[in-house]
């Protein structure tokens, strides 16, 4: 069974209900017989392996595994909700889960096998990009790309970069002037805090574009990238 497919049985069940347990007082290692069953991370008495508890995704069975299957387990799940995260916030633009099909199969076709959740995902961002003009729905589609690229450990500069961009050719269409820079709050880096209420004409701005701060520090996780929040206010006359 599929992640995708997976995903849409469990969206109309419940994981604690219908979860079957299949645990047999078996080492899955050695297959000698245990004591009792086991509920938690444990080591066979026999072989000194570690033995693991988990609970398959693809058919939601509670069940004794090694250490090497629940690793893959693991992923499995991480991947479920990562298609069920990003699907969410795609609803925004009308993507459905029938796009998200559509896509897949595209995919499929053009790489020769199975494309990836973080690969459709992101074509859809792509074809999203294409599909419009309109510098608000740009900015708004480049701002959730970044924070894609921020949660697979990538850097979002680029995206956020767009997504200034567009954000101030927006601001320009309206007749705006002047922007000034603000900081989101208290934890921003030395670098972004330096040119909070810094004041820009519209086109200095578009011409510099002064944030995202190519300098920013602040990650959202030690080991992600960084993420610059700085944003931009109008100025009225």
């Amino acid at each position: 069974m599929g992640i995708f497919n997976f995903f849409k049985q469990t969206t109309k069940a419940n994981y604690n209900h219908d979860t079957k347990d299949t645990r047999k007082a078996e080492c899955p290692y050695c297959n000698k017989a245990l004591e009792k069953i086991p509920a938690k991370k444990t080591k066979c008495p026999h072989c000194g392996q570690f033995i693991i508890v988990r609970t398959n995704p693809e058919n939601k069975s509670r069940v004794v595994v090694t250490e090497t299957e629940a690793k893959k387990i693991d992923r499995q799940w991480s991947e479920i909700q990562f298609y069920k995260k990003w699907i969410e916030n795609l609803e925004q633009f009308n993507v459905t889960e029938k796009d998200f099909q559509t896509k897949q199969l595209a995919l499929n076709k053009k790489f020769g096998h199975k494309a990836s959740t973080h690969d459709v995902i992101w074509g859809i961002f792509n074809t999203l990009i294409v599909m419009t003009n309109d510098p608000q729905q740009l900015r708004m589609i480049n701002n959730e790309m970044a924070l894609f690229l921020d949660d697979e450990g990538r850097n979002p500069f680029p995206s956020l970069f767009e997504a200034s961009r567009m954000e101030l050719l927006f601001l320009q269409s309206t007749g705006c002037k002047k922007v000034e820079i603000h900081t989101t709050d208290n934890q921003s880096c030395k670098e972004c805090n330096n040119q909070n209420g810094k004041i820009y004409k519209i086109e200095n701005a578009i011409k510099n574009m002064p944030i995202p701060c190519k300098k920013c520090s602040f990650k959202f996780e030690p080991n992600k990238k960084p993420f610059c929040r700085c944003m931009y206010l109008t100025i009225t006359e």
